[in-house]
């Protein structure tokens, strides 16, 4: 072998061993985050996060100037960039308090006093130490923390520096990097990728488009519809965050929010246009070409309205809170379009595609009760057929059909003792079940019915569904379908 191609050969498999190793490691970090998660004992704490992240993102491209709403005239080097500086110090600050709810209260104690004896310490050596086992960042907690404390220790920085207004670009500049490099190196909270969704979340809870994501299955279509169905989803969310209030704070939430909004629509957009000429079915190539320069012109039209810049003396908040309230129901109107859209590919003779929020979380929560109530009839029928190749087979259909459609309407945590069990029967299909394992996969099953049940208990005591009792003929209709033979 000439010595260039041992050479050339030794250089491909260290960069790509160099590659499994980096996707090893990032799967490690998403399941030691999900493993922290699942345990945090917070409410409402899947909103918290989102809304933390919102921010991280926000930030992470706020110092893009071509997504700065200011005046186009002039170099950006002659500008007086002290309100951009304010908004930013605003979401700093409310990042910072996202930051602490997060962490546990015995968690922070801990860290805290780890971080006031690295204060304290006189000695480099053993101060030194202390700060490396944070910044090593071995947990989400400390990586956590570290974040908080960054966040809090930039917007002091920031307190500072606008008491020597003006701020010039440079200084807008060089903050930005050096807050985006903070934020793009932290291990467990970085959410800087704008296609990188989120299973705590992102998830699709529309029972239309579940179903209709699940009949395609296998087909081309199935994986950037649901790309773009979560993308148009993450949207609508982050419109949810724009107050309406009028105070200086707020309308400056809503100017990082609304900029977020902007360049991830479009970002969205560029992926519709690559998609559009993809391998995808001729139906949704030409829905994605008709999408795209609705996007194009939304963003052009809509989004040339941003809130103010000015300070209070130039514009009154009056007027602020008008202006954010046209760009955002502006932002609502297409993203409501391109649901309606998406939906009559499925139906064409639909009307909308969004119900109410009300009558959507009654279908989502009658969904659930009713595949909950099949579940446990198909594990009841599992014990009683001993576990057969039929009844095998019939559960793990039912397992695949219920992680693509209800695992997605159930409370985050709650999934993973189905995913489990999904794991357990998928072996017992392919492997079988011998007489030395029958018992200990009959004794599991015995076990997850427990829980399936009582999660089946709760539901059916949600108030939404007090007054919708469920349809026994349908159920009975259901089941019989699950029960044929394959």
């Amino acid at each position: 072998m000439h010595p260039a191609d041992s050479n050339e050969s030794f250089l491909r498999d260290f960069f790509l061993e160099l590659s499994r190793d980096s996707e090893m490691q990032q799967r490690d970090l998403r399941r030691l985050r999900e493993a922290w998660f699942r345990a945090l004992p917070l409410k409402r704490k899947e909103e918290v996060l989102f809304e933390l992240e919102m921010y991280l993102r926000a930030i992470g491209c706020f110092f893009n100037l071509h997504n700065q709403p200011g005046p186009g005239d002039g170099p950006a080097i002659a500008r007086d960039f002290s309100e951009e500086l304010r908004v930013l110090r605003t979401a700093l600050e409310r990042a910072a308090a996202l930051s602490r709810q997060l962490l546990e209260s015995a968690s922070a104690g801990s860290l805290r006093f780890l971080s006031f004896l690295e204060s304290q310490m006189a000695p480099d050596l053993p101060r030194l130490r202390l700060m490396r086992r944070i910044l090593d960042q071995q947990r989400p907690d400390e990586s956590l923390f570290l974040l908080e404390r960054s966040l809090t220790d930039a917007r002091k920085i920031l307190d500072h520096l606008l008491k020597r207004a003006p701020c010039p670009y440079a200084l807008f500049f060089h903050f930005g990097q050096m807050v985006s490099r903070e934020i793009g190196q932290n291990r467990f909270f970085n959410p800087v990728l704008v296609f990188d969704f989120r299973p705590e979340y992102d998830r699709i809870r529309s029972v239309f488009f579940l179903d209709a994501l699940y009949r395609l299955r296998g087909s081309p279509d199935h994986r950037p519809l649901r790309r773009v169905l979560l993308m148009l989803l993450r949207l609508r969310h982050y419109l949810r965050y724009v107050p309406a209030a009028r105070q200086g704070s707020a309308l400056r939430r809503a100017r990082m929010i609304l900029l977020l909004y902007r360049s991830e629509a479009a970002a969205l957009a560029g992926f519709l246009r690559s998609l559009a000429g993809a391998a995808v079915s001729p139906g949704l190539a030409r829905l994605l070409a008709e999408l795209t320069p609705m996007f194009a012109r939304h963003l052009e039209e809509a989004m040339t309205r941003p809130p103010p810049a000015e300070g209070p003396a130039q514009a009154s908040a009056e007027e602020g809170a008008l202006r954010v309230e046209a760009v955002r129901r502006g932002a609502e109107e297409i993203l409501q379009e391109s649901f309606a859209r998406l939906w009559r590919m499925f139906v064409p003779a639909a009307e909308s595609a969004v119900a109410e929020p009300a009558r959507e979380r009654l279908e989502q929560a009658a969904r659930l009760r009713q595949d909950l109530w099949l579940y446990r009839r198909l594990l009841q029928r599992t014990l009683e057929e001993r576990a057969s190749e039929p009844a095998l087979r019939r559960l793990r259909d039912f397992c695949i059909y219920f992680g693509d459609i209800s695992g997605n309407l159930l409370r985050y945590g709650d999934e993973d003792w189905f995913e489990r069990y999904r794991g357990l029967v998928a072996s017992a299909v392919s492997s079988g079940v011998g007489p030395g394992t029958r018992d200990e996969f009959l004794s599991a099953t015995d076990r997850f019915l427990e829980r399936v049940t009582a999660l089946y208990d709760v539901v059916c005591r949600r108030a939404i569904l007090r007054d919708v009792p469920p349809d026994e003929s349908d159920l009975d209709r259901r089941l019989a379908f699950w029960l044929q033979e394959s």
